[in-house]
């Protein structure tokens, strides 16, 4: 058994770091039509007129400044209702909430996600305990 008591500071000569966390860049769009930005996304993209564009198969998602005026601005909180963006999804049959994580495209208002796959192509469930009385 070690004297913890009598050993020296010099013997824990190894030092931990934390790592520095990292945000997620993520943007989630719920059935009920919210979109939401994750606070590092909404940091770039908030109060400017922006333009959502998803690829063909819905597998990516882009947020950039608008060029025309077809555009949408997201408030400070980062949350906006877009029934559209739910039409497009749910005719390619895409399983809700979805969830595009991603990064920014250079300094540029732009920011591209790639949609996560869950693997039972299934909105996960929560379960939630009962308390008996």
């Amino acid at each position: 058994m070690l004297d913890l008591k009598s050993m020296s500071d010099e013997e824990f000569s190894i030092l931990v770091t934390p790592s520095v966390p990292q945000a997620a860049m993520y943007v989630k769009v719920e059935e009920t039509g919210n979109v939401a930005l994750s606070s590092k996304v909404a940091e770039k993209l908030v109060k400017i007129p922006v333009q959502i564009r998803f690829n063909k198969d819905c597998t990516a998602i882009q947020i950039a400044a608008a060029e025309s005026e077809s555009s949408v601005t997201f408030p400070k909180s980062g949350r906006k209702t877009i029934p559209n963006a739910v039409k497009i999804l749910k005719e390619n049959r895409i399983p809700f909430p979805v969830i595009f994580s991603g990064e920014l495209c250079g300094d540029a208002a732009k920011w591209r996600g790639e949609r996560r796959i869950n693997p039972t192509d299934a909105p996960l469930q929560t379960t939630r305990g009962i308390k008996k009385k």
